[in-house]
């Protein structure tokens, strides 16, 4: 009877794993792109658990009782599956710069010549100030402030009548790129509601609300917040995920600030990372 437990607990795992892969669930707490791999291994692990069921039975191994540790995980995601990182996390975390990733989309290299100068994409073009989380280049000042130079240029926002933007894209051209180019626009905004803090407007005091949202670059343990503050009432409670048309300000807090013009309450979306 002992030789059946290692297998079944090999097939639970393997059943959780193929049930977060195939619902999606995964995306809670993993890059979408990981979801068909745990598909695989789950499928991996139905297979061993099916094959060493169905093998002869030369003679039973006693059973370690840490063995039994393995259902943990098991039950843990079966009976309080956690849910996707919100507003808690959001306040805990200082206001995060650019991401690398960003800074490297926009083609922006430091020069062995000049440590204070970056290459945009054309070689004739020169931009001089701090740059994004460069080793040669000064940091941001940040929480305090956005960056007092533009040292990447950024691609226009898309056309159309407020499109789709997303909010860690939205951070990083307030904080390393030209204001100008996002002052009086008008964006469509997806995230959930955290709450402001004190210094997220310095022009002026006044009840406000922050639209989040998590950026993970594999797993929801490396996720960093992105928030866009909204002067006003918040529309609904803290976590509550909107989608929200507003006029780009963008004012001189730690995080961009933009106008409301309309919101719709929405449901947690199939990917809430960005």
């Amino acid at each position: 009877m002992k030789r059946i437990y290692t297998p079944l607990m090999l097939g639970f795992i393997g059943v959780l794993l193929s049930f977060l892969a195939l619902t999606g669930e995964s995306n809670r707490y993993l890059l979408p792109a990981f979801r068909p791999w745990l598909g695989v291994c789950g499928g991996f692990l139905l297979l061993i658990a099916l094959w060493a069921l169905a093998r002869p039975a030369a003679h039973d191994h006693a059973m370690e009782r840490s063995s039994w540790l393995m259902v943990l995980p098991v039950a843990l995601l079966v009976f309080s599956a956690p849910a996707s990182l919100g507003a808690v996390m959001v306040d805990q975390n200082a206001p995060a710069p650019a991401s690398p990733e960003s800074a490297a989309s926009a083609d922006g290299v430091p020069t062995d010549e000049d440590p204070g100068q970056i290459l945009t994409g054309d070689p004739n073009v020169k931009l001089t100030g701090a740059g994004p989380n460069g080793s040669h280049l000064p940091a941001p000042d940040l929480p305090t402030g956005r960056a007092k130079k533009a040292v990447v240029q950024y691609p226009d926002l898309p056309a159309g009548e407020a499109p789709l933007e997303p909010i860690d894209d939205l951070v990083d051209r307030y904080h390393f790129g030209d204001p100008n180019q996002i002052r009086g626009r008008v964006v469509t905004l997806e995230g959930f509601i955290s709450k402001a803090h004190k210094d997220d407007l310095r022009s002026g005091a006044g009840p406000a609300w922050r639209i989040s949202r998590f950026k993970i670059f594999c797993c929801a343990a490396d996720a960093q917040p992105f928030s866009v503050v909204i002067p006003g009432k918040a529309p609904g409670e803290v976590n509550q995920w909107v989608r929200a048309v507003v006029e780009i300000v963008p004012g001189d807090g730690p995080w961009p600030t933009a106008k409301l013009r309309s919101v719709e309450l929405i449901p947690e979306p199939a990917t809430p990372y960005m």
